[in-house]
């Protein structure tokens, strides 16, 4: 459920695509894809502080490159958060939005 609200937001891939979206339940039963498109990959992360909006990672800028998106609750419109130009995974946000965290991957060749 999202704060504030008997509506459900949860992520799904449609046939085993494995690319996955974050979908609205509403408390009537009508669904919305939140996060339209043909191939980009996408992940709740968590909500604000406020609880007024939610934070995803999405690769729809860059297939390579995993995103922060923030969408505003009830206007469900995404703006990039952070710009992810050198393969880091944001692990954290501050609760003051100011700061990110992150991890890089070091893989053994």
């Amino acid at each position: 459920m999202y704060p504030g609200s008997n509506a459900l937001i949860y992520s799904a891939d449609k046939g085993g695509n494995e690319i996955d979206h974050l979908y609205l339940l509403e408390e009537r039963g009508k669904t919305t894809d939140l996060t339209p498109g043909e191939n980009n990959k996408v992940s709740f992360f968590k909500w604000s502080e406020d609880k007024k909006s939610m934070f995803y990672i999405s690769n729809v800028r860059d297939p390579k490159y995993f995103d922060v998106y923030k969408m505003n609750i009830g206007e469900w419109i995404p703006t990039l958060f952070y710009e992810n130009k050198y393969g880091l995974n944001v692990d954290d946000i501050s609760d003051d939005e100011k700061n990110t965290g992150h991890i890089q991957n070091h893989h053994d060749q």
